[in-house]
């Protein structure tokens, strides 16, 4: 991964931003952290979360490993692992498990960091029936307890689901520009097609 860097031909002081690529960060968190004096060389971005689209918040303080840093020829390395205790809050929108088609869902449940949790009832989790009601509802795909690290944190997220959202306020601009993104949208269909010849049809 190291071996990306160098091909792309970093500068010093150039800022390197290390996610999965379902996270987005902020345009102004880029500006920020280039622009501002005194910031650390590496800084975690706090990311909201969303399941399946923007129309589902999920409450979820786990901190994902999503970095950005300036480029130090030599120093910088590529690693999506906390590393550092310095932190940015509300850096960027982190959209779990969005994907515009069933077959999508399935492809990755059917993964090996996932197959796991689908072994147990494989006909109902990987049914497209079971995969499109749990998008419109917000509840988990595997009817799987939330994961917390006190039972205070953890009976209060048994409680409820994810939390639906209303509108586009504050959200990816790129949202209220194109319509390819129309499913990704709060207020749109919760449908998905089964697979994308099915959405083109």
């Amino acid at each position: 991964a190291d071996g990306v860097l160098a091909e792309h031909k970093l500068q010093r002081g150039d800022v390197f931003i290390a996610t999965d690529i379902d996270e987005i960060p902020r345009r102004e968190t880029v500006q920020l952290y280039r622009t501002c004096e005194g910031m650390p060389q590496r800084l975690n971005m706090k990311m909201d979360n969303y399941l399946y689209s923007f129309a589902w918040k999920v409450d979820n303080e786990y901190m994902r490993p999503s970095m950005i840093q300036l480029y130090q020829e030599g120093v910088t390395k590529f690693t999506h692992a906390v590393v550092t205790t310095e932190t940015l809050a509300d850096a960027g929108w982190h959209c779990s498990w969005c994907f515009p088609t069933i077959s999508d869902f399935q492809f990755k449940m059917r993964a090996y960091s996932h197959a796991d949790r689908h072994e147990v009832d494989k006909e109902t989790f990987l049914s497209p029936q079971h995969i499109q009601q749990s998008i419109c509802d917000g509840s988990d795909l595997y009817d799987m307890l939330p994961e917390a690290f006190t039972y205070a944190k953890f009976l209060t997220m048994l409680a409820r689901n994810a939390e639906p959202v209303l509108s586009l306020r504050d959200l990816p601009l790129s949202l209220s520009l194109y319509d390819s993104f129309q499913w990704l949208r709060p207020g749109a269909s919760c449908a998905r097609a089964l697979t994308a010849r099915a959405e083109l049809r």
